[in-house]
Parts: C-alpha cells; structure tokens; sequence
C-alpha cells in the first residue's frame, strides 16, 4: 500500500471500524479483528482491494425496514491486523490509538501458533 492507501483506510477505519478480540468456536481461541460496515458496497470492496486480504461480507438488511442494507468488510489474520495497526497509527485519533495499543498488546502476549488466523490467509500488507 502507498501512504495514500494506508491515510485512506486510516480515514474509513477511524469512522466506521471498530477493532476487538474475538474467538472462534473451535475451542474458544482468541485473535484480534478489525471490522467496519458501512452501506457503500463500493468503498468496502475498494477497502479490501487496497488493503489485499480479509473478507467481505453482506449485504445484511438495515436494521429497521427503512434502513439500507449494508456490508462488512472484516480481517482476522493476526500479522495482517498487526501490521495495518501498526501503519495506521499515525493518522488516528487518541481514542482509537489507544484501542490499537490494546490490540496490540494482546496480540504480543498472545502465541504465534495461531498467527495465520481462522482462515489462514496470505499476509500481503506493506508499504510499495
């Protein structure tokens, strides 16, 4: 990704992402997750094309009968989660600073063993 790339999702995440530890039903193993939903198809597709892995998923039904419907782009790689944290950093604000310091730390003291995630996707994050 080029600087523009990393500002961009940088931008999306701060608005519409949020970013927790989840667990997968096989034994209750913990791994971090970034996730952001939102209503424009496009962006999240734009979002997963820029950033080169993770998943998209939708459209689910607004939540209310008048709602549109939305998508949810969601990465659950634990490097991959590192490393875009890591390169966002610089343009997020100090409340989520603080979430991605948190996430962080978990994923340090959490083991390797389960670094590839639930998915075991290509870690393919970085400058160009």
């Amino acid at each position: 990704m080029t600087s523009e790339d990393i500002a961009w999702v940088a931008g999306i995440f701060e608005a519409d992402g949020s970013l927790y530890v989840d667990k997968n039903g096989k034994g209750g193993t913990a791994f971090p997750c970034l996730a952001i939903g939102m209503t424009d198809e496009d962006t999240i597709q734009k979002l997963k094309t820029t950033i080169g892995v993770g998943d998209v998923q939708g459209p689910y039904p607004g939540a209310t009968d008048n709602r549109k419907p939305y998508w949810r782009y969601r990465l659950r790689n634990k490097d991959a989660v590192e490393k875009l944290c890591e390169l966002m950093l610089p343009w997020l604000s100090k409340r989520r600073t603080a979430k991605v310091h948190e996430i962080l730390h978990f994923i340090d003291m959490s083991p390797r063993r389960y670094a590839r995630g639930t998915r075991g996707e290509t870690i393919c994050i970085g400058l160009r």
